[in-house]
């Protein structure tokens, strides 16, 4: 909790693998604290499992030289795909 409060946490992921109070209540610690510090927060299993591939595979790509997002024009995109626009037809 010190961590996020100190700006040090860039997300949390939280979510409860059991329903006893005790979960519960640290989870509820830990949820409201991220909050409080304007840290995010993924609470949902689906979402972390996700978000996680995501950022390895981001991880992965730029370990490798390799950009994760690239941004080509309309033209550009077209010639790499050696086809032609089809307002040029």
């Amino acid at each position: 909790l010190t961590l996020m409060q100190s700006g040090k946490v860039d997300l949390v992921i939280n979510v409860p693998d059991s329903m006893d109070s005790q979960a519960l209540t640290e989870g509820f610690e830990i949820r409201r604290a991220a909050i409080d510090s304007n840290t995010p927060i993924i609470a949902d299993i689906k979402t972390a499992i996700l978000t996680t591939m995501s950022l390895h595979q981001k991880w992965t790509r730029e370990k490798a030289g390799r950009p994760f997002w690239t941004y080509k024009s309309w033209q550009e995109q077209v010639e790499a795909c050696g086809g032609t626009d089809r307002h040029e037809i």
